[in-house]
Formats: structure tokens, sequence, C-alpha cells
């Protein structure tokens, strides 16, 4: 398997951003009769995790290699899928009546999913033109 091009390495950097964006954000809403509604970060739930993912996957783009990007990113969005199916029945066992997933652990799973993408795009062979038209020197 190839290297990533620069194109893909940036789409990568920008998933990578997002996956760092939404640990940093809400990643569930409770509902309790004592406490009313509360926004539960996710860093308390598995953020650190992603974090250590983003690490490693910019040191593999680095490094250019898709297929480990592409693997590291797979169990990155896996970990996500994992913590939005189980981080609601944890937190109804803390004594909450209603918990939904907020919207930064879905960011956190877009950007590792953008990543797997991103690594798994493929520079057009040699000899292949764009077909985009391109503008001449003396327009």
């Amino acid at each position: 398997m190839r290297h990533m091009t620069p194109r893909a390495k940036a789409c990568a950097a920008g998933g990578i951003a997002l996956m760092l964006l939404g640990c940093a954000a809400p990643w569930a809403q409770t509902k309790a009769v004592a406490a009313g509604t509360t926004s539960v970060g996710g860093l308390a739930h598995g953020a650190w995790i992603v974090v250590g993912f983003s690490v490693l996957l910019g040191l593999l783009i680095l490094l250019g290699s898709r297929l480990l990007v592409a693997l590291c990113a797979l169990a990155a969005a896996a970990w996500m899928a994992y913590v939005r199916y189980e981080l609601p029945g944890t937190l109804l066992r803390d004594a909450a009546y209603q918990a939904d997933i907020a919207w930064g652990a879905y960011l956190a799973l877009l950007g590792s999913l953008i990543v797997v993408v991103a690594a798994l795009l493929r520079a057009a062979p040699p000899g292949v033109r764009s077909p985009v038209p391109q503008r001449s020197a003396s327009a």
C-alpha cells in the first residue's frame, strides 16, 4: 500500500482535529430528579483513549502508512461506537432517569471516520488527467 498523499494527510489532520474537539465537548446529557439536566464530559468516560488514538494517528500520518492509519482510525471509531452504546446505561445507573448522547461523542466518531476515509483515498495513477480543465498561462 502506497504512502498517503498530501491531500489525504490534510483531510486526516482535519479528522484528528474533530476528534480532539469532540473530546473537549460534552459527550452526554443526563436528567435527574434532584440535579436537573447536566452535561457529562468525555474525560471521565474514555476521552483520554481518543486523545491517545489522535496522538498515535498524528505520528502514523507523519510516517505516511495508509494501512496503519486506517486501522488505528478504525479502532478509534470502534471505541467511540462502544462508548456511544455503553455510556447512557452507565449514567442511568448513577441516579439519572434519562441519559442521551451529546454532540461531542458524535463529533469524535465523525472525526475518526474522516481519518479512515482519508487513509483509504488513493492518488490518481500517473498519466490520468484531472476532469477539471486547467487554465492556460496566457489567460
